[in-house]
């Protein structure tokens, strides 16, 4: 699908597009569409609900549903707030059309069903009574249009940057440490219990090394993060090694010898080379776990470094009903042109699912028929 042709079906919908992220709302619920990719077969289609409350009894319904090339999580926007994120991934063109749909209404059925609702404040001024929609955050959230009107730098501007990244380097460090001690923890029982290293648990200690960082806010930054990441997993192999060092020679003398003693003897008998070929599968799972970790870290920095993209009021306003601004006539023309057939003539009931059309508010019909260009 043409970055054009995704335009005009989004604008069919009633959505609002501005670089490749459609902006619109269904039945009152605000989510926004991003086209990632290029050419038919390789693109993701992002559906991204912005809402407040625990996610997980939405997210887990809309898994049941099994909706075909669908895949359900929740992510965190650039504020650290909840979204339900659905990653759609046709094979073709064919099955756009129907698969949103079908998504929408899917959607919008579960978070009722779990008792979610979008955030109710504006995120720029922190009151109720908004009555426009924006993408800010990495979501689309209500705002005041006057709100947007004040950060708008000038009058065609329709995005301004992210004044800093979030987080904190401090917490972060803190939060790495923290993760990689307790990621050793498993290998530590297990030498225990069994008497013997597993070195593939070993990856578990960048992985929950990235994991609490991210729980404790670290800098969204991939340079500093993977830095601490892997800095706090390699002390706490040491540790673990040390650890290990110590029972083996508190066992050979009999007794329990000072740790620091052990230590010096762990030095004094062992070159850097030798303790590299005994920890070599050890610290191969090391690099394996962080590797795996960097996904983490690269979704937590992408978070925070995105910009926000504001709309105008005049082009996204909601009345008291908040309904969505209907497109214009021909822009719902120009995505029905490019077809053979017209919506009149087609089934609207034909999707994935065999669910009805959605029709978000405002947003005409669109045939379920149609050749895509």
């Amino acid at each position: 699908m043409t970055v054009t042709y995704y335009e005009e079906l989004m604008q069919a919908f009633g959505c609002t597009v501005i670089d490749r992220i459609a902006l619109g709302a269904f039945e009152g619920l605000p989510y926004d569409i991003e086209l990632e990719g290029k050419g038919e077969g390789k693109q993701n289609y992002l559906i991204r609900f912005g809402l407040e409350g625990d996610l997980r009894p939405a997210r887990d319904a809309l898994r049941k549903q099994h909706i075909p090339y669908l895949r359900w999580h929740i992510d965190a926007d650039a504020a650290n707030d909840p979204v339900l994120v659905g990653v759609f991934r046709p094979p073709s063109d064919f099955y756009v059309k129907a698969g949103l749909r079908d998504i929408l209404h899917a959607a919008k059925a579960a978070i009722d069903e779990a008792d979610l609702h979008p955030p109710q404040n504006c995120p720029l001024c922190g009151l109720a009574g908004c009555d426009s929609y924006a993408f800010l955050n990495d979501s689309t959230r209500p705002t005041h249009a006057a709100c947007l009107q004040s950060r708008l730098l000038l009058p065609e501007q329709d995005s301004v940057p992210v004044q800093k990244k979030k987080g904190y380097v401090p917490t972060g460090i803190l939060g790495a440490l923290l993760g990689a001690f307790v990621g050793a923890l498993p290998n530590f029982a297990f030498v225990l219990n069994q008497g013997k290293i597993y070195w593939a648990l070993y990856a578990f200690i960048p992985i929950l090394s990235a994991l609490v960082y991210r729980l404790c806010r670290g800098k969204a930054s991939r340079l500093i993060s993977g830095l601490s990441v892997l800095l706090a997993s390699l002390l706490a192999t040491f540790a673990l090694e040390q650890v290990f060092y110590w029972l083996a020679y508190s066992t050979a003398k009999g007794y329990y010898v000072p740790i620091a003693t052990s230590m010096a003897s762990y030095f004094a008998t062992t070159s850097f080379t030798q303790a590299v070929s005994d920890m070599l599968f050890c610290l191969i799972a090391l690099l394996v776990g962080f590797f795996a970790s960097t996904v983490i870290l690269r979704r937590y920095a992408n978070s925070g470094t995105r910009q926000d993209r504001i709309v105008r009021g005049s082009t996204f306003v909601r009345s008291s009903a908040f309904p969505i601004k209907p497109p214009a006539d021909d822009a719902a023309a120009s995505a029905t042109d490019t077809t053979a057939e017209t919506p009149e003539t087609t089934d609207k009931h034909t999707s994935l699912t065999n669910m009805d059309l959605p029709k978000g508010e405002g947003a005409p019909d669109i045939s379920d028929d149609q050749t895509d260009p």
